[in-house]
């Protein structure tokens, strides 16, 4: 049986450390469309929990464990260790922080410690006590909470000097987290309630349960609301008001963190890490991959990269230039085929019916109005639940084909047990007889308005604009349905068909007038793929390479001048003229330039030049 291979890129840590800067994590996409890695304790991460994360100004990560510091490059973990006669205040670090000026703050559970890459300080205010969380606000002050032997401490280091509250017992035992949010506001976590520190006087607000043990417990979501953990769940701070701010999750939520694009990082005693974004929340956890439960800091370094620290190791989470949609967001089935309209949204056929993606959204385009089963996993477009959309007639679970013509129908159907081929207007189907159930392979339109299709069974059929159904006789191919790739000519009448078995022929008045081999240069195998730009070069991919054809001239090109390999499965050109290639071994980009340089030697039957492509 044959294969058609789909691509479709709907949207565009580093490596390691030292690669060229990673993509900001999108804030619309879920957990699951990130690129995701695990590294684990018990296969010799570290010698034990990862406690806080810091990036100094040369890249390197610096992780903070129960059992001392560690520098990493991506790959490599490495020991710390302090110069000769100095010491941390304790081996178990807590909490890191890499300040502006590229000094290195590492509180621990004996006290605290600068390093600035040549001597290490240890900041005696802190001595007596454990250090809980360290930020530098906006305004360049270091702020360090924890708590003394008998207190809760709250110190703000400025270059004037050091000044610390708390001994009056205002906080009680302990300040375990501080948090600057969008306005400047600087809120403290604190055994006796949430205070908001500054700007004007300090003020306690008390939640309907004590706040939780932690590090990171306070964030806000992207309307301003503050959200805070508590003994008793999520709340959510508005007006001077606690609200409970439910997560479809029974286990505690002990971490919150609010990356650069507003996304709210949430980890759980249990294991399951949450992801507040754009209106939604998605899960993430050891089914999917999770290094362990716990997740006990959250991290977003300079290059958009979201570290976690869980129990049993730490995962990273990564942007990709390619994003995959899945059941998760809503899209189920086996893709057949994508289609991009013209007002932006993206039409795609599966084995379980129509889908569109339009304005970050899924919707499902059905027959008859259809209820998820419990069984099935839930349906989430950007904003909430998928939107169905009712088209009668339309048919069902069809492995389908698509098309646009010129007036902007979208024809759909074709495939295993197909109820029927026709075009779908303005949420209507509208079915053309005499088409019988099998694959399309492919759909195009001739200037005159004829539909022109092939078919697995029937071989070409043409349709005309009042929907007769014609067969078209060829005598090329070595069976029914062996032309199975359709191109039509915008400068020349007719069309170009790609055959299965090998090769490609132009097809006008009634009769072949042109045929193209492996033996006239064209690349041999499979052609996938028929391409005509607008001055009516025609561009074969092919299992033996992307093939040129113009005015009878046939140049290849393969692996050998700057392709993946040899085996293309499609190419096409964007809005900036680069032409993208799909290969067996991965998607490359050619430039204009190079390819023009290349085009043009063909052209002057000099030897053409390498390609170089982008993967």
């Amino acid at each position: 049986m044959r294969r058609g291979i789909i691509l479709c890129v709907l949207l565009t840590g580093m490596l390691s450390l030292w690669s060229a800067p990673a993509l900001a994590l999108d804030p619309a996409l879920d957990m699951n469309q990130y690129a995701h890695t695990a590294w684990k304790i018990r296969d010799g991460f570290a010698k034990g929990r990862i406690a806080s994360f810091a990036q100094t100004p040369d890249g390197y990560l610096w992780l903070g464990t129960e059992s001392g510091l560690l520098r990493f490059d991506g790959i490599r973990n490495m020991p710390w260790q302090p110069p000769v006669g100095t010491s941390l205040p304790a081996g178990r670090v807590r909490t890191l922080l890499a300040s502006r000026d590229g000094s290195l703050w590492i509180g621990t559970y004996g006290g605290l410690a600068s390093w600035d890459g040549r001597t290490l300080r240890n900041v005696p205010q802190f001595d007596d006590g454990y250090v809980d969380t360290l930020l530098q606000d906006r305004e360049g002050t270091v702020w360090v909470s924890g708590a003394s032997s008998t207190t809760g401490k709250l110190c703000a280091i400025r270059n004037t000097g050091i000044e610390c509250v708390g001994e009056d017992g205002r906080f009680g035992p302990y300040v375990t987290s501080v948090y600057e949010d969008r306005k400047g506001t600087l809120w403290l976590a604190a055994a006796n309630g949430l205070w908001r520190w500054k700007p004007g006087p300090p003020q306690l607000y008390t939640p309907p349960a004590p706040i939780l043990g932690g590090l990171q417990l306070v964030s806000e979501t992207t309307t301003g609301a503050l959200l805070v953990l508590t003994r008793s769940g999520l709340q959510q701070f508005v007006d001077g008001k606690f609200q409970p701010f439910p997560l479809p999750t029974t286990s505690l939520p002990i971490n919150l963190f609010r990356d650069r694009d507003g996304a709210v990082w949430i980890g759980t005693l249990d294991g399951d890490l949450f992801h507040l974004h754009d209106g939604r929340l998605d899960g993430f956890g050891s089914s999917q991959g999770l290094s362990g439960a716990g997740a006990t800091r959250i991290f977003e370094d300079r290059e958009g990269n979201v570290w976690v620290a869980t129990q049993e190791g730490v995962d990273r989470f990564r942007s990709l230039p390619a994003v995959t949609y899945a059941a998760r967001q809503g899209l189920t089935g086996i893709a057949a085929s994508v289609l991009a309209d013209k007002d932006g949204s993206t039409w795609i056929s599966t084995t379980a019916g129509l889908y569109r993606w339009r304005d970050g959204r899924f919707s499902a385009y059905r027959g008859r109005s259809v209820r998820a089963s419990p069984k099935e996993p839930p349906t989430t477009g950007r904003a909430g639940a998928l939107d169905e959309v009712v088209v009668p007639a339309l048919p069902e679970r069809a492995f389908p084909s698509l098309f646009r013509d010129r007036r902007g129908r979208i024809w759909y159907g074709g495939g295993l047990q197909s109820s029927g081929f026709g075009y779908m207007e303005q949420n209507r189907f509208v079915s053309v007889k005499g088409i019988a159930s099998g694959y399309i392979d492919s759909i195009v339109e001739d200037r005159e308005g004829n539909l022109w299709i092939a078919h697995r069974d029937m071989g070409l059929l043409r349709v005309s604009p009042d929907l007769s159904v014609q067969p078209v006789k060829l005598t090329v191919g070595t069976k029914t349905g062996d032309a199975w790739r359709l191109a039509a000519d915008p400068v020349r009448v007719g069309l170009w068909i790609g055959l299965f078995s090998g090769g490609v022929v132009h097809f006008a008045d009634g009769r072949i007038d042109a045929s193209y081999s492996a033996a006239n240069g064209l690349g041999k195998g499979i052609v996938n793929d028929i391409r005509i730009t607008a001055d009516g070069t025609v561009w074969a991919a092919t299992d033996g390479g992307l093939s040129r054809i113009k005015a009878g001239r046939i140049a290849t090109l393969t692996s050998k001048d700057g392709l993946p390999c040899d085996a293309v499965h499609g190419s096409i050109e964007d809005d900036e003229g680069s032409t993208w290639v799909y290969t067996a071994c991965g998607l490359a980009r050619i430039a204009r330039a190079d390819l023009d340089a290349w085009a043009a030697a063909v052209d002057q039957g000099k030897a053409p030049p390498s390609i170089p492509s982008f993967v």
